[in-house]
């Protein structure tokens, strides 16, 4: 998961939206660009948590920043799923 998971930060790092990615352990917090207020009040909170949700993917946006925080039993291909949906939104906003 670890490997997995470095590889995916050093390329979502590069993406134009991402303004800041975060490691630690199993965690993955990546921070969007947005206009206005940063972390806990950015609204785009509602929009990260519905956009996932209809994918049946549950992640802990907080404010502009989209936490993943997966359980240590996940597996790759799990992970790999909530990864593309990740590049999915970013490719799409």
């Amino acid at each position: 998961i670890v490997k997995l998971q470095k590889l995916f930060a050093e390329e979502i790092t590069r993406h134009p939206l991402v303004m800041e990615v975060r490691v630690k352990g199993t965690i993955l917090a990546i921070e969007l660009e947005t206009t206005g207020v940063r972390g806990y009040l950015n609204p785009a909170a509602a929009e990260i948590t519905n956009y996932f949700l209809n994918k049946g993917i549950y992640l802990r946006p907080l404010g502009n920043v989209i936490y993943v925080t997966p359980p240590y039993v996940i597996k790759n291909e799990e992970l790999e799923l909530i990864y593309s949906a990740i590049r999915e939104f970013l490719d799409n906003h």
